[in-house]
């Protein structure tokens, strides 16, 4: 039995340093340059806003097939056609809800959201059980700040490299938390932007403006921009922060922004699927 227990021992942790040599080996600890976090900033945001819902299976996709083919193929819509497309979008996310809450934390749901708040479709609040997605990319944002004040802090090597992956994870969730919310059924709160000199709440700001504008219209464009844009500086400063309070093995074992360590979707930077919607 103890000569069983040595093997399986052995065999472990044989596979646990096998594990984190492959990692390592996929790994650098380079930093991003500004263009390619500008690339994969936007398309986080077109796997966030089209093609993660998009390709779903659902009812409503195909009653609306149409609508969600001309928003891919960036195609301006009119105020009545965007509030068809983000009806049917947000029914295939409540849909989804619970496949969605299964994966993510960090995902908040409300009942009967803002009943008394003007909505993006000329009516009142969010009717159903809703996925609150700027209240969850904000824990996002939160999570991440305090994980980069923990490891200037000073924190032990296997905790940096705990740290460092939440932040990169946190940083993709983000967007990919803010996206859909875009393309959904929105309501006008006031108490959104009320830190005017916190990036966060600037990001918010520009994706709620998109979320009242038609989709694929040159205002709905000029927010996305402007929010990605603030995004890129998040990312490339929080970037900063972790190469200079961590051991390079560290940031190599835990991977880089958008690495598959991070959970973050396999996206191309150089696959300009944003710019082809946008200029389309």
């Amino acid at each position: 039995m103890f000569r069983i227990l040595k093997y399986f021992l052995l065999f472990l942790t044989s596979s646990i340093l096998l594990g984190l040599v492959f990692v390592m080996s996929q790994s650098t600890a380079k930093p991003h340059q500004s263009e390619d976090i500008t690339a994969y900033a936007n398309e986080l945001f077109e796997f966030g806003s089209v093609s993660c819902v998009h390709d779903l299976d659902s009812p409503h996709i195909l009653q609306n097939q149409q609508l969600f083919d001309r928003v891919a193929r960036g195609e301006e819509l009119d105020e009545q056609s965007s509030c068809k497309y983000r009806t049917a979008f947000w029914k295939v996310l409540f849909d989804y809800q619970k496949r969605f809450e299964f994966v993510d934390a960090n995902l908040v749901i409300a009942q009967d959201f803002g009943k008394n708040l003007s909505n993006n479709c000329g009516d009142l609040g969010i009717p159903g059980r809703h996925d609150l997605h700027d209240v969850s990319a904000k824990e996002n944002y939160l999570d991440l700040t305090q994980s980069l004040q923990d490891l200037e802090n000073g924190v032990g090597f296997w905790r940096s490299v705990v740290l460092i992956n939440n932040i990169n994870k946190d940083l993709v969730d983000l967007v990919v938390h803010m996206a859909p919310a875009v393309h959904s059924i929105g309501v006008n709160d006031g108490g959104f932007g009320i830190e005017p000199t916190s990036p966060f709440d600037q990001i918010q700001s520009h994706f709620k403006a998109a979320q009242f504008a038609p989709i694929n219209s040159a205002s709905y464009w000029q927010e996305i921009s402007r929010a990605l844009e603030i995004y890129s500086h998040i990312v490339e400063h929080s970037q900063t922060r972790i190469l200079a309070t961590s051991h390079p093995i560290a940031v190599k074992i835990a991977g880089r922004w958008m690495a598959l360590q991070t959970i973050a979707p396999h996206l191309d930077k150089h696959a300009g699927l944003l710019q082809k919607r946008l200029h389309d």
